[in-house]
């Protein structure tokens, strides 16, 4: 996009506390100056990032997006598919939950477990390769079980433990989610080696958490891998671009 470029569409994106959520960012980086993107941040007391602090949320997710929509957004993005998830208490869920807020806000709402959930139906895979880098144990097993009640087949799964990328789960939080683009990708190889070993094929590799940026290399791995590359940040881009209408390669999985 140049400096001339019309303008589109006025996009908001809901923060979460204490983080300085990259989707803003990417939103200009990838449609420039043919929309303007504003932020709102999510306004939880005590919030501290569990999964019971997401069950919660919907009432400040609802006000955030109002405050979006009443400063001129059309559309307004949440990242972090497990406040979707934890909402609505299904993978599938999502999409019913962000049409909710987005009638109750007055935008079009669209979350990131939503567009995760709406990609994967897009191609019916329903085996997956589960890469879930900083998720803990419990996390992980939350998020399995989850996937497995929609019908989803995961073949295997992997976070930075399990590949050997770090020796504690410590350390990773000490990271802030600053995990470089190799790190990851040695949790994707290790969850597609191990669905490999197996003998199980993958449809596509879900990469859980909006902590893990993948826009840079999701199509590149996922050709070399022969899978596609569903991380939580293309989904929700992926989504944006379809509800404005906008062609973008986004648009296109990233097959291998």
């Amino acid at each position: 996009m140049n400096g001339t470029a019309e303008k589109i569409a006025t996009v908001g994106v809901i923060e979460g506390p204490g983080w300085h959520d990259p989707t803003a960012d990417d939103i200009s980086s990838i449609l420039g100056d043919s929309v303007t993107v504003l932020r709102e941040p999510l306004d939880v007391a005590g919030f501290n990032w569990s999964l019971s602090d997401m069950a919660g949320s919907r009432a400040a997710i609802e006000q955030s997006a109002a405050k979006l929509s009443d400063r001129g957004c059309t559309h307004v993005l949440q990242a972090g598919p497990a406040f979707a998830y934890m909402l609505a208490g299904s993978i599938s869920g999502g999409r019913e939950l962000e049409i909710e807020i987005g009638r109750v806000a007055g935008c079009t709402m669209i979350m990131s477990g939503a567009a995760m959930h709406a990609a994967m139906q897009s191609i019916n895979a329903a085996e997956v390769a589960l890469v879930c880098p900083y998720y803990d144990e419990a996390w992980k097993s939350w998020l399995i079980r989850l996937l497995r009640n929609d019908g989803y087949q995961v073949r295997s799964y992997a976070n930075f433990l399990d590949a050997g990328v770090f020796a504690s789960h410590d350390q990773i939080v000490a990271r802030s989610y600053d995990f470089a683009p190799w790190e990851v990708e040695a949790c994707v190889r290790h969850a597609c080696d191990t669905a490999q070993d197996a003998g199980g094929g993958i449809g596509a590799i879900w990469v859980a958490g909006a902590g893990v940026r993948t826009l840079s290399w999701a199509r590149d791995i996922g050709e070399r891998l022969g899978a596609p590359v569903i991380g939580a940040d293309w989904a929700l881009m992926r989504s944006l671009m379809i509800s404005l209408g906008v062609e973008s390669p986004l648009v296109k999985l990233p097959r291998g």
